[in-house]
């Protein structure tokens, strides 16, 4: 089974280098959601931590600071930021506010299982080497990014619903977002001070 319900007792465990430690359900499939709401935490705040995974965090309602190490901004309802994998980060919202948001998280390996492939160096190790692509935050301010948000939100529509071939259908629209991805890598090209 694709889903679980694994929002009760959100907690979030790393070891002393901050990297998270959190199994996936079905390590064969690696690939989760969490559905979180920030007033329901013991505290308005997801700590500095870092994984192995890519993440994107969709805001529905509510405002969703996220900080790096370049700075923090703000994810708005129906924003929305992808952050690259290994890079150190962290979500919080003002203190007693309400922010609903989901947080996908999926392994390369996912898309990509044989790393030296043609595929893998054409269009994952340019993204995951780019220093200047640690994090985007997409917003609905070009059709591309607009598209990027609507490819995450069938993505936890697919999760959330759980139909038969759900595996599949969530691979499609992962693999239709990371096309969008690098076309987002030729359009807006990130240059480094």
């Amino acid at each position: 089974m694709l889903f679980q319900n694994n929002n009760d007792n959100y907690t979030l465990k790393t070891n002393d280098n901050l990297q998270t430690i959190r199994p996936f359900p079905d390590p064969s499939f690696p690939f989760i959601i969490n559905h979180l709401n920030m007033a329901q935490l013991s505290i308005p705040y997801i700590p500095w931590h870092w994984h192995d995974e890519f993440e994107l965090v969709w805001v529905k309602s509510g405002v969703l600071t996220v900080g790096t190490s370049d700075g923090t901004f703000d994810l708005q309802p129906d924003d929305c930021a992808f952050l690259n994998n290994g890079i150190l980060h962290m979500l919080k919202t003002v203190p007693d506010a309400d922010c609903d948001f989901f947080c996908v998280r999926f392994m390369g390996i996912l898309l990509f299982p044989d790393y030296s492939s043609t595929i893998s160096n054409q269009y994952l190790h340019p993204l995951l080497v780019s220093p200047e692509l640690r994090y985007i935050h997409l917003s609905a301010e070009s059709p591309l990014m607009a598209r990027m948000i609507q490819l995450v939100k069938q993505i936890i529509q697919i999760y959330y619903t759980n139909q038969p071939g759900s595996e599949l259908m969530l691979l499609s629209k992962l693999y239709a977002l990371w096309s969008e991805l690098n076309e987002y890598m030729q359009q807006y090209p990130i240059h480094t001070p």
